[in-house]
């Protein structure tokens, strides 16, 4: 099975934090990245591969890099951070979505990693207020992309548009793995991805095998936002 994760919205951190960019050169940071997505996608286009629209364009497995990644966040309010922290500033674009996480976390995730994963880890210092520091988190950036929901599962829709290639799904009802399937055949050894039809900008597909680690001990910050089977 696999699991889609998003921020623990009934845990004791939501709503509690906010973290900022108060650097300029973290802006100019995080623009580059903007400025880097805008013309791969330019030039996927111009090489024709964008005729059947955008959408597409998020199967392009694009290789991301540090510098446009903010080195430096505030955090503006409250007091301290839980264990995940789902979104952050220059964290999500159109097709993906990366969190920033504890090296305790990281390390679990690390341990789950193989031959066919494909990710990075990019250290991000978090100041208080005050200037002080508060510590080092780690942004999770996940390479790979996958197209793997099975449209015969019964918890999936269309968003708005016809299935023809440019489509995107969400889910209807209860989400859970009896209603909800991914093809194997897509994610086979896989431990992270996205899938960018389905919620890419604010989730990442982890397994029952990661998910159930990252549950079994007090980490705070993430839930299931649905399970799914595999066929």
């Amino acid at each position: 099975m696999a699991v889609l994760i998003d921020e623990d919205m009934f845990g004791t951190f939501v709503y509690k934090y906010r973290l900022q960019v108060t650097r300029d050169q973290d802006e100019a940071r995080i623009k580059a990245g903007k400025d880097y997505f805008a013309e791969k996608r330019k030039e996927w286009i111009i090489a024709g591969k964008g005729k059947f629209g955008l959408i597409q364009f998020g199967a392009v497995e694009l290789p991301w890099h540090a510098e446009f990644l903010p080195e430096q966040l505030t955090l503006t309010e409250g007091e301290a951070l839980p264990d995940w922290v789902h979104a952050f500033p220059g964290g999500s674009y159109q097709f993906s979505h990366a969190s920033l996480v504890t090296s305790n976390v990281r390390d679990i995730i690390e341990s789950h990693r193989s031959e066919n994963d494909a990710w990075k880890f990019f250290p991000v210092k978090i100041l208080r207020k005050d200037g002080s520091e508060y510590g080092t988190y780690y942004a999770w950036w996940i390479d790979r992309v996958c197209d793997a929901v099975d449209e015969a599962s019964e918890g999936v829709k269309l968003v708005s548009k016809p299935k023809d290639g440019n489509h995107l799904w969400t889910t209807q009802g209860e989400p859970t793995p009896d209603r909800l399937s991914l093809h194997k055949s897509q994610i086979e050894g896989l431990n992270a991805w996205t899938d960018f039809r389905i919620s890419a900008s604010k989730c990442v597909f982890v397994s029952d095998k990661l998910f159930s680690t990252l549950g079994s001990g007090d980490l705070q910050g993430f839930a299931a936002k649905s399970i799914w089977s595999e066929k």
